[in-house]
């Protein structure tokens, strides 16, 4: 039978989980809102709805940084005062880790990219096909 502290779920374990949720879906809706309709705004506006759109991707990783940090608070305080919760602070955990280890692959990738001076095919050719011809 369980004691009646060990019924109570900790807060910080709530809030780790959630913060997670909440980052990936943001990532994904970010994600898929660009790829959609993010190529068809830049040409429109001729960049301008990019970069109204840009700190809109800064927001799902602070969402997993969130969920790594009450995650291990959360951990901490259940052991220490035999609460309840240490599921849900394991799962914001792994929806932190897992977002933050992405974010830093994806960060590589483009690095490499980049000093490899590599461009994404079609894009430059979209590009000038829409610059209007004298």
């Amino acid at each position: 039978m369980q004691s009646a502290s060990m019924s109570q779920n900790n807060t910080k374990a709530l809030i780790s989980m959630i913060s997670g949720i909440v980052g990936w879906s943001l990532s994904i809706l970010i994600f898929c809102f660009n790829s959609t309709f993010g190529l068809i705004l830049a040409v429109v506006t001729w960049g301008l709805g990019s970069i109204c759109l840009a700190p809109l991707t800064c927001i799902p990783p602070f969402g997993w940084l969130v969920a790594v940090v009450t995650g291990h608070l959360a951990l901490a305080e259940i052991r220490r005062a035999e609460q309840g919760g240490r599921g849900m602070a394991i799962a914001g955990l792994v929806m932190g880790y897992l977002g933050l280890g992405l974010l830093v692959l994806l960060i590589l990738i483009v690095v490499a990219a980049l000093l490899l001076g590599l461009t994404i095919p079609g894009v430059e050719d979209l590009f000038r096909e829409l610059q209007p011809t004298p």
